[in-house]
């Protein structure tokens, strides 16, 4: 049977990898490329460029309607 030095040893070992394990699939995804951070930010662009579309198009709508509408 393993002492208790070496069975304490092995504890520590397989905590201490188990850790290890843990904290890289925890920080894989948000230290990646496609982290969080880039992410909301890509989001936020598309978002921005989305309202900016719209907003040009509206424009444009209601120039092509204004002069329709004065002869």
């Amino acid at each position: 049977m393993l002492s208790d030095d070496k069975l304490w040893t092995v504890a520590v070992v397989i905590a201490l990898s188990s850790l290890l394990i843990l904290a890289y699939f925890v920080l894989s995804p948000i230290m990646g490329k496609e982290g969080t951070m880039e992410q909301t930010k890509t989001g936020l662009d598309k978002a921005i460029n989305k309202i900016e579309t719209l907003r040009e198009e509206s424009k444009s709508k209601s120039i092509s309607t204004d002069h329709s509408l004065n002869p």
